[in-house]
């Protein structure tokens, strides 16, 4: 009896309804350790770099691959930029950093902090920690961009000298 009441309540009753569909939701990201339901990745058309070391282009922080990392001269006068240009408009909600180099991960220097600079003139700023494992950020202000520039504002010193190495940079956002 109380089941049929409470379908007969989903289904007449829109407030109920979207309460037990937010509840659903949330007990599904937590049971299965997704990023965040209605999320999917969003790859740049182009990703470039100012500044980068011969054989570490930064295209490879964008590549997939966590054997690959952009590496970039570290210098506060000069912080080093990776510009995600896109080809249509997204809106970005997560992403998921891979600091370090994966060959050198003490060596190099790994960001501390890196500012998003986005195509719609808005900002955000994520201080990553310094550890080997993914970080997932979650971001605001990235709506109906075209193009994202992250630039590094920190670092974390290595021990062989002034740079920073990132292994790889995951975006997520809505589905446009």
């Amino acid at each position: 009896m109380a089941v049929l009441c409470a379908g007969t309540l989903y289904g007449v009753y829109p407030p109920f309804r979207t309460t037990v569909n937010a509840q659903t939701q949330k007990l599904k990201v937590w049971a299965t350790g997704t990023i965040d339901a209605g999320l999917s990745p969003v790859h740049a058309d182009s990703v470039t770099a100012d500044q980068q070391e011969p054989g570490h282009p930064g295209l490879d922080a964008a590549d997939e691959l966590l054997t690959t990392y952009w590496l970039a001269p570290w210098s506060t006068s000069k912080e080093p930029t990776l510009t995600f240009h896109f080809s249509h408009h997204v809106t970005l909600r997560k992403i998921i950093l891979h600091s370090g180099a994966s060959d050198a991960y003490i060596q190099d220097g790994r960001p501390s902090n890196l500012r998003l600079l986005y195509s719609n003139g808005e900002s955000f700023t994520i201080l990553p920690q310094d550890t080997s494992q993914e970080q997932t950020f979650t971001i605001s202000h990235a709506e109906l961009i075209t193009s994202l520039r992250i630039q590094v504002g920190g670092v974390y010193p290595g021990s062989g000298g002034s740079s920073v190495a990132i292994a790889e940079i995951e975006l997520f956002g809505l589905s446009l």
